[in-house]
């Protein structure tokens, strides 16, 4: 997860490896295990690191399977990455949404290796947890975060989802309707990662960019953000043309900024300011958190760096 990324593709040959230097990667380590979205989960023993790395494990999987030409190697770990995705969507459900590169590359093997693992572990769960709790998981545990009416009259600037609902709601789109709204605007960028020969590094760019859109098409807390590292990370070895790789950078570290209304109330408590002012800064916060987050600022920097690279002048393209 924590890999500098892939070379140049080439066909027919396995491309050199690269090293990263020690700063670079003591510094890659900090910001992936260090960084505010990583500790809450290594401290509260959550799995969203361990799915992240899953996550990271099917992307790598098929760059490499992109990178050669040998056929029993492809299969492997094609195989490989549906598995991993597979067993990630058990957990969280939405890295199934993931799966959208392969349906736009008709990749058969990793698609139908995920619905199978998919599949293995509900039967698997159904038998060990029983029907009344595989019945709660699913009428529950997945929709809570879904419910219309915790959009009505807009989410409430405390709420720490990082959602374009979010924004849609607070421009008055009705909660029933959020989600094919958010699916639509969402699918603007994607369709547009997507579109022509995908050459250089723009494999990456546009999983990064499907990746980014399907955390915010859900309800999805800071710490899914985690999820955005690989192939995050390597873009930033990788891409040079600007302004792409500052849209890049701004986003991944705005991404981090995941501070919340009551973060910003009690600073504000603190500060040595005059009760005009401070209850002036915190009407303003509350209006500017009720449309958007921090992190949800950041997202959108990286879906403007991902779009900003596949769309890049030729001038800023290397020679074929």
């Amino acid at each position: 997860m924590c890999a500098p990324g892939a070379p140049p593709r080439r066909r027919h040959r396995t491309p050199p490896r690269r090293t990263a230097p020690l700063l670079d990667r003591l510094l890659i380590y900090g910001y992936v295990v260090g960084s505010s979205l990583s500790l809450p989960s290594l401290v509260y023993g959550n799995v969203n690191l361990l799915l992240a790395l899953l996550v990271a494990v099917a992307v790598a999987a098929l760059e490499y399977e992109a990178e050669t030409a040998r056929a029993v190697l492809d299969e492997t770990h094609e195989t490989l990455a549906g598995v991993a995705l597979g067993v990630a969507a058990l957990v969280k459900v939405f890295p199934a949404l993931f799966g959208a590169w392969w349906l736009r590359t008709r990749a058969d093997r990793p698609l139908g290796a995920m619905v199978a693992t998919g599949v293995v572990g509900l039967v698997v769960g159904l038998a060990v947890f029983g029907v009344d709790t595989t019945r709660q998981f699913f009428t529950t545990v997945l929709t809570t975060r879904l419910e219309p009416g915790l959009f009505a009259g807009g989410l409430p600037p405390g709420e720490p989802y990082v959602t374009i609902r979010r924004p849609l709601a607070a421009l008055g789109v009705p909660p029933g309707r959020l989600g094919a709204v958010a699916a639509a605007v969402l699918a603007v960028p994607v369709l547009l990662l997507y579109r022509g020969p995908l050459v250089d590094h723009d494999r990456l760019v546009a999983i990064l960019g499907t990746l980014a859109a399907v955390i915010v098409f859900v309800p999805s807390l800071p710490l899914y953000l985690v999820f955005l590292y690989y192939p995050l990370v390597p873009l930033l070895y990788l891409v040079e043309a600007r302004p792409a790789r500052t849209l890049l950078l701004l986003g991944g570290a705005v991404i981090n900024f995941a501070f919340q209304f009551d973060d910003v109330q009690t600073l504000l408590s603190f500060a040595p300011l005059p009760t005009v002012v401070r209850d002036a800064l915190t009407a303003g916060a509350r209006a500017v958190l009720s449309v958007a987050t921090p992190p949800l600022w950041g997202v959108t920097l990286l879906l403007l760096g991902c779009l900003a690279y596949r769309y890049r002048p030729l001038g800023a393209r290397p020679a074929r």
